[in-house]
């Protein structure tokens, strides 16, 4: 039987060939979708010890960053918090004390660092943690300050805005701000109240409007034209004092994918803005200011990871990233990037077993004229073919390597323009068109006159025409052409045809008219 041992063994090697195509196959297609599923819980669920860095509560204190980090177990259970400290620059936080009280704030003071949460209130002086023994069950709490040198919170309960100050051994109630917040004109749930020395602001979102005031507001006073309306504001919103001067942080319009921050600060009684950042996106919002013309600008983009910026006369100076977060988009693509290398592996698996089953099942030698030479295996043509691959495709590559597992080239690409983004895409794509275009026509030179490429060389096989003489620049150009077709499924069709034809041949190879064999040098 022409190509194989016997016809016994035609049969076996076909049943078994197309029963590892289909397997192999199927393998391609259902294995994403299982480790997908696999990777769902820990999307669904949080990961395991997966990590959240709170940074919209975080603090300035003793030149460095503090927030809470907070840990959860799989089921989404939250199991402990950490006091972690960043040195501004440097490259790892760490991590201080673990917090046992549930979901604290952070607020600096000059000799200690306060955490403050509705049972309980500790402070931190830089060595050691020191709880302070409080009774009092307060409701739901928010942006604590200082007021008169003690911390301060906003305290919503019973329908009321509460100022709630800790005097040394408890909470007491300074002032009612707003009663009756549901049916207020003014509802006071997004309050922000903001201090530095005797200086007092109060911020209030309402709708898609933010309105200030100088100093405190009170629930006995009716005149509400006190409160002044600034500019509308999106979901990200970040009041605060530099040098005594009012400042807003805010979140606006998009141009293209990207999201415009911009900072706005009262001046001779005129809002005026003074610095604008391009982010792609924003989930939490802290900034610190360091000097009048310096300030920290803390965002986190995804879960898990933030990046620190420092900013200086409302220029940015440079940005840290930190943690690695299995939400952000660098991670899931690193994910997806290493199963598609999985998947790129499958059919060199493949065609190890079936060039294996080949060397038992196929009659291995060609011969024209008298002269006979060994067929190149399928191991060999696999791993030849992944070379050149590399070769003619490696700008492509190593472009798509740069932007997607690199965080921030991956953060520029989404803060481009449209049009830049476009101009940005098309020269990627010319660049590497023109590149494997170019050794598409080297490789056909060489495979033509050599019946070489890199990697036929490297593995010691080449192609020639079937009567065993070199093929011409012509037929060469034509297999490698056609192998766009062969490279259909992962290259599953090529390399089931050169299993299964009796010449060892792809597409490619059966309209040139050529076959690869082994270069069987003395």
């Amino acid at each position: 039987m022409k190509g194989y041992i016997s016809e016994e063994h035609k049969r076996k090697f076909t049943v078994i060939a197309v029963i590892l195509a289909a397997l192999f196959f199927i393998s391609q297609v259902i294995l994403p979708y299982i480790i997908m599923i696999a990777y769902m819980p820990s999307m669904m669920f949080y990961s395991h010890r997966m990590k959240y860095t709170n940074i919209k509560n975080s603090a300035l204190w003793q030149e460095q960053i503090w927030y809470i980090e907070e840990s959860f177990e799989e089921t989404g259970e939250k199991i402990k918090n950490n006091l972690i400290a960043l040195k501004i620059g440097e490259e790892e936080p760490v991590i201080k004390e673990e917090i046992s009280m549930r979901d604290p704030l952070l607020l600096a003071d000059k000799d200690k660092l306060w955490i403050i949460s509705s049972s309980s209130i500790s402070h931190y002086n830089g060595e050691e943690l020191k709880s302070i023994p409080n009774t009092k069950q307060l409701d739901y709490i928010h942006s604590p300050f200082l007021y008169q040198d003690k911390p301060a919170v906003i305290e919503i309960t019973s329908g009321n805005l509460n100022l709630l100050v800790f005097n040394g051994n408890d909470w007491i109630q300074e002032r009612t701000l707003i009663s009756n917040i549901y049916d207020s004109p003014y509802p006071g749930r997004k309050m922000k109240i903001i201090s530095q020395d005797n200086a007092i602001y109060s911020f209030l979102k309402f709708g898609g409007t933010l309105y200030y005031r100088k100093g405190l507001p009170s629930d006995k006073e009716k005149d509400l034209t006190l409160w002044k309306p600034l500019c509308s504001v999106g979901i990200n919103c970040y009041p605060i004092l530099i040098d005594k001067k009012p400042t807003v942080f805010r979140s606006s319009g998009n141009e293209g994918l990207a999201i415009e921050l911009k900072g706005i600060r009262l001046s001779n009684g005129t809002w005026e803005e003074f610095f604008l950042h391009k982010i792609y996106f924003i989930e939490e919002l802290s900034i610190h200011p360091i000097d009048t013309n310096k300030f920290i600008l803390l965002t986190q983009t995804f879960p898990g990871s933030f990046k620190v910026t420092e900013v200086k006369n409302g220029e940015i100076l440079k940005g840290i990233l930190y943690g690695k977060g299995p939400f952000s988009p660098t991670e899931m693509i690193k994910k997806m990037y290493r199963l598609y290398i999985l998947i790129m592996f499958i059919p060199l698996i493949l065609a190890l077993i079936l060039s294996s089953l080949m060397q038992k099942h196929r009659i291995t030698k060609y011969e024209e004229n008298g002269v006979i030479i060994h067929f190149a295996s399928l191991t060999k043509r696999g791993f030849a073919q992944a070379i050149d691959f590399a070769i003619a495709w490696a700008p492509w590559i190593i472009s798509f390597t740069t932007i997607m597992l690199n965080p921030f080239s991956f953060e520029k690409m989404f803060l481009m323009s449209e049009h830049e983004s476009i101009l940005r895409l098309a020269w990627i794509f010319t660049a590497c068109l023109f590149w494997a275009l170019l050794w598409l026509f080297i490789f056909s030179f060489t495979e033509g006159k050599y019946g070489k490429t890199p990697g036929k060389w490297l593995f010691r096989i080449k192609v020639l025409g079937m009567d065993l003489e070199p093929c011409g620049f012509g037929r060469a150009l034509i297999r490698n052409v056609l192998e766009i077709i062969d490279s259909f499924f992962n290259f599953m069709v090529g390399i089931m045809l050169i299993a299964l034809t009796y010449n060892w041949q792809r597409i490619g190879d059966m309209f040139a008219k050529t076959i690869v064999v082994e270069d069987e040098r003395t």
